[in-house]
């Protein structure tokens, strides 16, 4: 019985999924140019799962510097979200893929912001650790 209550736990979100998605493109349909519609549903779907983990690392990230007076580290990784790496990445994935590219922008921004705030936590924790003297 708790192997079942795990798979139907497995199973639950990519049906919802996909059900939202059937709905969205059928509600999208009268569009005239439906193969965009549908190539940024297959896109969002594709990046949905990781760009989840990535926001929610992100903001706790955010929210722990910034409640221990880390102003600056919070606001880097906000710049670096938004600007450092989001229009680079924008600009070279327009020209390398075109309207592909220019759509995973966002989530490649948000993993290269996540890769870069890796050592700073680790470095916050470590301090955070240490017994003060």
């Amino acid at each position: 019985m708790e192997l079942l209550k795990w798979e139907l736990r497995k199973i639950w979100r990519p049906g919802i999924l996909a059900a939202i998605l059937l709905l969205a493109q059928i509600s999208l349909s009268f569009l005239p140019n439906i193969e965009l519609v549908t190539l940024l549903l297959l896109c969002y779907t594709a990046v949905f799962p990781l760009r989840q983990v990535l926001g929610a690392v992100l903001v706790f990230a955010n929210m722990l510097f910034q409640s221990l007076g880390c102003s600056w580290r919070a606001s880097f990784l906000a710049v670096c979200r938004q600007g450092l790496f989001f229009i680079p990445t924008v600009w070279i994935l327009a020209l390398t893929l075109g309207l592909p590219g220019i759509q995973m922008a966002q989530m490649v921004a948000d993993l290269l912001t996540f890769l870069c705030s890796v050592p700073i936590q680790t470095w916050v924790l470590k301090k955070l650790s240490q017994p003060q003297k």
